[in-house]
């Protein structure tokens, strides 16, 4: 890959047989839609939530790839595909030549992404989804979308993430 970007990784036909795979995995089990439509929404979605609060572009990109990839380990089993997709990832990653510092910090982001394995804490009201903070948080930070994959578990892992 000539350059890590999420433009990039989003046309990586490999990637996408994976993303695509555990779609039809969850259609089976009478999932909602998780094909690329979805994973490009966290993408961007994670992406606008990082930018409003500051980050670097760099950091921003790096949230968007993880977005994007967040889902690979549906292809294998949804049980625990939240740290299955952050080992699959980083093998696309090393292969496409990311730094490592790079990868940590997508994989690390991918592994979080899940509620009942990651680091998220959700209070779901009639239209929105709060975060709740661990004690050493100052604040709530408020998500207006229904699927709890949206974005503050990709930003957990990255360094200054206010959650």
């Amino acid at each position: 890959m000539k350059k890590l970007t999420y433009e990039n990784i989003a046309h990586a036909k490999e990637l996408n047989v994976y993303l695509e795979q555990g779609n039809r995995v969850l259609d089976a089990l009478g999932y909602t839609d998780h094909s690329q439509k979805h994973t490009a929404k966290v993408a961007v979605t994670a992406g606008k939530i990082l930018k409003k609060l500051g980050y670097d572009a760099h950091t921003v990109e790096l949230v968007r790839i993880a977005g994007y990839m967040h889902d690979l380990g549906n292809s294998i089993n949804r049980v625990d595909h939240a740290h299955t997709g952050a080992l699959m990832a980083f093998h696309f990653l090393r292969d496409w030549g990311a730094p490592p510092e790079d990868i940590a910090a997508i994989i690390s982001a991918i592994g979080q992404h899940d509620e009942r394995s990651g680091q998220e804490r959700h209070a779901y009201g009639d239209d929105h989804r709060m975060v709740r903070p661990e004690p050493r948080r100052k604040h709530l930070v408020q998500f207006n979308d229904e699927d709890p994959d949206y974005g503050s578990g990709l930003c957990l892992s990255l360094p200054g993430c206010p959650l």
